[in-house]
C-alpha cells in the first residue's frame, strides 16, 4: 500500500512539473515579437578627398572613371539577409559655366559578369552659374547578382567632366533585434 500510495505521490509531482514547464513554453510563445531594427553597411568603393588624383568623369558614353580603373569592390550578396537592398552613392564636385548645362550620371558595373547593375544609375544636371558645386547624389534601390561579384563606377557627362572625390555602395534590411 505505501508503494502504491509513492507511486501516485509522484505521479502527481511529474504531472505538476509537466504542466508547469508547458504553461512556460506557452507563455514563452506569446510574448510579443521584438522589434525591427533598421541596419545599414556603408561599402566604401573609393575615397580620394583631397587628393590630386581624384577620380574624373570625362565622356559622353559610360566608361571607368579617370584615375580609378583598377578600383574595384567585390561583394557577394549572400553575405545580406533576402531582403536587403543596394543603392549607389557619390560625391562629387562640378562647375559649369554661365549659361550652359552639364548631366552628370553614375552607375555600378558588375565586372564579373560584365553588365552594368540595372536600376544602379543616377543623374544629376547643373545649370551653369559659374560657380563650383559639391554634390551627393545616390542611385535608385537596385539588388545585386548572388555570389561574389567584383564591381567598379562608371560615370558620363554631358559636356564639362565632374571630379568625383569618393564612391560607396549602401546596403539596407531590417532584422529583429
Amino acid at each position: 500500500m505505501k508503494g502504491l500510495l509513492a507511486l501516485a505521490v509522484i505521479g502527481v509531482f511529474a504531472s505538476g512539473l509537466i504542466g508547469t514547464w508547458a504553461f512556460s513554453q506557452v507563455t514563452e510563445q506569446a510574448r510579443a515579437a521584438p522589434p525591427l531594427q533598421a541596419r545599414e553597411d556603408q561599402i566604401t568603393i573609393f575615397s580620394d578627398a583631397g587628393s590630386m588624383d581624384q577620380a574624373a568623369v570625362g565622356t559622353s558614353d559610360f566608361g571607368l572613371l579617370l584615375n580609378a580603373e583598377r578600383v574595384r569592390v567585390g561583394i557577394d550578396s549572400l553575405d545580406y539577409p533576402s531582403s536587403a537592398i543596394f543603392r549607389l552613392e557619390a560625391v562629387f564636385s562640378v562647375g559649369t559655366p554661365v549659361g550652359e548645362t552639364t548631366t552628370i550620371c553614375i552607375r555600378l558595373l558588375d565586372v564579373t559578369s560584365a553588365v552594368a547593375v540595372p536600376g544602379s544609375d543616377a543623374c544629376y544636371t547643373q545649370t551653369g552659374t559659374g560657380a563650383g558645386e559639391i554634390v551627393r547624389l545616390r542611385s535608385s534601390n537596385f539588388s545585386l547578382s548572388a555570389g561574389e561579384h567584383d564591381y567598379v563606377v562608371e560615370g558620363k557627362t554631358s559636356n564639362k567632366g565632374a571630379v568625383v572625390g569618393s564612391a560607396r555602395i549602401i546596403a539596407e534590411w531590417t532584422e529583429r533585434r
